[in-house]
């Protein structure tokens, strides 16, 4: 049903088009990812660009190029149908028996990142003889609020709550 609302000239549609518009340029300049960023004409997804194999599956990203409210309701829609696909062909090739493994404790450190409904998320992690000794994680939301202090430093006053919500951010992110 969201996808109706969102697909046609509906209320909805026309009340989204043009709020909280992100250019490709300031989003390019913030590295930004996930539906903000695809929304704006950014192609970076770290599922297809980092992961490899595991990932061989999934769709070409879709990028409209919009950058308002409208295009990151759209492009979440088209990016639940895919995701829904991923997550069964994924379990459909799910090996048979024991799905974790004991690791080794050792000393070592390491930075990874997983492409989140947000965006990309990144952590960085410090081991010491298999015991955690230091970890830094970074929501996008890092990236995304100062996007969105620009996206609507014209708009309307009443647009603020569907340019928060179409972002999608966490406020509790940037105090990770």
């Amino acid at each position: 049903r969201l996808a109706r609302l969102a697909a046609g000239r509906t209320a909805l549609a026309r009340r989204l088009a043009g709020v909280a518009v992100v250019p490709r340029a300031l989003a390019a300049a913030y590295a930004a990812g996930g539906v903000v960023g695809r929304a704006s004409g950014c192609r970076f997804d770290a599922r297809r660009d980092l992961d490899g194999p595991l990932y061989a599956g999934l769709p070409p990203v879709a990028a409209p190029g919009r950058g308002d409210a409208l295009g990151r309701l759209r492009l979440r829609v088209d990016e639940i149908g895919d995701s829904l696909g991923l997550l069964r062909s994924l379990l459909a090739a799910l090996p048979e028996g024991e799905v974790a493994v004991p690791l080794a404790a050792t000393t070592g450190e390491g930075l990874g990142c997983a492409e989140g409904a947000g965006g990309t998320h990144w952590h960085w992690l410090r081991l010491e003889v298999g015991q955690i000794s230091a970890a830094f994680a970074r929501d996008p939301a890092w990236l995304h609020w100062p996007l969105l202090e620009a996206a609507v430093r014209s708009g309307e006053v009443a647009d603020l709550p569907l340019a928060i919500a179409s972002f999608g951010g966490s406020c509790s992110g940037v105090d990770l």
